[in-house]
């Protein structure tokens, strides 16, 4: 899902980006799967931010940085961190 939503943003096609990563959120929390889960709120932050939804995609990105940090994944920590602040001077 993460993937096809990947895609979809790559090709301009946001909204449709937004329902996949909406749908990789379903299934990554129903197969208890939480570095995706993480992924796919960093994701759809990211892509609501594009799209003027800044409260939504702060909230998403919090998501993420909370997940990240509760598995001890620091990888995708400065990107979040830097959706988040480019969020939060948007609000």
């Amino acid at each position: 899902m993460a993937v096809m939503a990947g895609v979809n943003a790559d090709l301009g096609r946001l909204e449709h980006a937004i329902d996949w990563y909406r749908c990789g959120l379903s299934q990554a929390a129903e197969l208890s799967m939480p570095p995706l889960t993480a992924h796919c709120h960093l994701g759809l932050g990211q892509l609501l931010l594009a799209t003027g939804h800044s409260a939504e995609a702060c909230n998403e990105i919090n998501a993420a940085i909370d997940l990240y940090y509760s598995m001890g994944i620091k990888f995708w920590l400065p990107q979040a961190e830097a959706a988040l602040a480019k969020g939060n001077k948007t609000i």
